[in-house]
């Protein structure tokens, strides 16, 4: 009997703990975000999805018309900060080639500091990517606007591959510091192209980090939703200590 207790003294054990765990992080498709989810890690909320795509077949006939479904998002912790991955077209990635190819689209959110957190953002970072471009003609980019692109008082960070601008054909990393806000619009522009005959650009994943200043706050004691899950652990252990 001591060993059955010990043995359902861990079941239910690992059932409390499950109860109390913080959710995980799952991918989130952009169709999902536009059409009004959110996307929350402790403080900080990601809300007001939009997706823009920009055709140009009119000039490049092999132009990719890119969709809000073929773009899985991310938000998971990195110390302080705040890791939102983009995934694009999972699992091959997006590629064009030859010498009419194009891609441009872009994607806007707006991040905020739920109340009464005290932290502001107070900067942000691109990279982790995997994009690629070959031949002189053809570059692939990802470029982000903290406060949008007419905003003055915030500078843009871009990452990308250009094989034909010799004096910086790749840049990896990029990041910008801005005086702390709670509330702060991202603007974007993803693009590739490629002009001749040989060429290839495209890319599969990046990330953008948001720098918040501080520690997230504590989390909550459980809420509504775990309070079944622990009292019924209670309670299980409650009824093997009487039957003993």
């Amino acid at each position: 009997m001591q060993q059955n207790f010990r043995t359902t003294t861990g079941a239910f054990a690992a059932v409390f703990a499950l109860a109390c765990a913080p959710a995980s992080v799952h991918a989130t498709s952009l169709s999902d975000l536009v059409a009004g989810a959110t996307l929350v890690l402790d403080d900080l909320v990601l809300s007001d999805f939009v997706f823009i795509d920009h055709p140009d077949a009119s000039i490049f006939p092999d132009d990719v018309i890119m969709t809000a479904d073929r773009i899985d998002l991310s938000l998971s912790a990195s110390g302080e900060d705040a890791k939102l991955t983009f995934v694009i077209d999972p699992p091959t990635g997006l590629s064009i080639g030859g010498s009419l190819g194009f891609f441009e689209f872009a994607v806007d959110f707006t991040a905020s500091v739920v109340a009464p957190s005290p932290r502001t953002i107070i900067g942000a970072a691109l990279g982790d990517g995997d994009l690629f471009a070959s031949g002189d003609r053809a570059d692939t980019a990802v470029e982000f606007a903290p406060g949008g692109f007419s905003n003055p008082a915030f500078d843009t960070i871009e990452i990308y591959e250009d094989p034909g601008f010799l004096a910086e054909p790749s840049r990896t990393a990029d990041a910008t510091a801005f005086a702390g806000t709670s509330t702060l619009l991202f603007e974007s522009k993803i693009d590739g192209i490629t002009q001749a005959a040989g060429e290839v650009a495209g890319l599969g994943t990046f990330a953008l980090t948001l720098d918040l200043d501080g520690q997230p706050p504590t989390p909550n004691v459980p809420g509504p939703a775990t309070l079944p899950l622990m009292l019924g652990a209670l309670a299980g252990l409650g009824l093997v200590r009487r039957r003993g």
